[in-house]
Parts: C-alpha cells; structure tokens; sequence
C-alpha cells in the first residue's frame, strides 16, 4: 500500500489509499452530506465500483433522490438502516485497510468495519443499506470474513 493521501476540509473528508501491486485506489468521500467508498481501475481514477457508506443528515424520501443527480446522493429511507446516520465524524476515526493480498478494500469507522468492496463487484457492502440497490448492498459478514478475517 502507499500513497495515503488525507484531507479534511470543514464538513468534507477525503481519503484514498492506493494497492501498490495492482495499483487500484480505494477512495472515500464524505462531501458534508453522504459518505461514500469507491475502487478505481488500475492507475487511474476512473470508479468501477462504489458503496454508500453513511449521510451526515436523516436519510431522505425516496423522490428526492433526483434533487442530488450531480452529486452522490444521500441514502434514502427506504434503504437505510440504523447505521445509516453519523451527524458528525472525526477523519481520524476513519480507516481505509486493504486485505492481503489487495482484492479487497475495508472501511473501518471507530475500529469497526462499516462497509467493504470486493475487486470485480460493480457494488460494495454497507451496514447502512438494508436492501441491494443502487446504493450498493447489504452487509455480508460471510463475505466479509472471507476477504478480511478480523481486518
């Protein structure tokens, strides 16, 4: 792994970590509003796949999902569980953990695995979605285990 890159600018948190064999980025974005994980292809910034991870504000009706179409959404209530919400996080308490042998990125949020991405999948695994969706999918501690063990 190399090139952590943090920044923390007022409400906004971004954080990117890079596997150093296959040269994928894991990438997390909190904008204020929605927090989200995203892999890239290989050395580049290009996304091939994404996970909602929390909103900073109370999951939204369904139809307002369209007022957030330049940006990422926050999660509706429809999909949301009671991990959805963090009003306010410190960007220290957020952790980005490749597993061994970089198919899989791991977001950890106060020690505690939140959402997680496998190489290859279009959408990661959240706590905070109750349905697979457009926001990604459910959480799967089988899956999680396999890919991350204790991460």
């Amino acid at each position: 792994m190399k090139n952590k890159i943090k920044k923390n600018n007022k409400n906004e948190i971004f954080l990117s970590i890079q596997y150093s064999e296959s040269k994928y980025w894991a990438i997390f974005e909190d904008n204020g509003i929605s927090a989200w994980l995203y892999v890239t292809e290989s050395d580049s910034y290009n996304i091939i796949s994404d996970c909602f991870v929390y909103n900073r504000i109370n999951p939204i009706n369904p139809s307002e999902i369209k007022n957030f179409i330049n940006s990422s959404p926050p999660i509706s209530k429809d999909y949301a569980t009671s991990f959805s919400k963090i009003s306010n996080i410190n960007p220290d308490d957020i952790e980005l953990l490749w597993n061994h042998n970089g198919s899989s990125i791991c977001l950890k949020i106060n020690e505690i695995p939140y959402a997680f991405i496998i190489i290859g999948e279009k959408y990661g695994y959240s706590k905070s979605i109750s349905k697979d969706g457009p926001f990604g999918k459910k959480w799967n501690e089988t899956l999680f285990n396999k890919y991350h063990g204790k991460c």
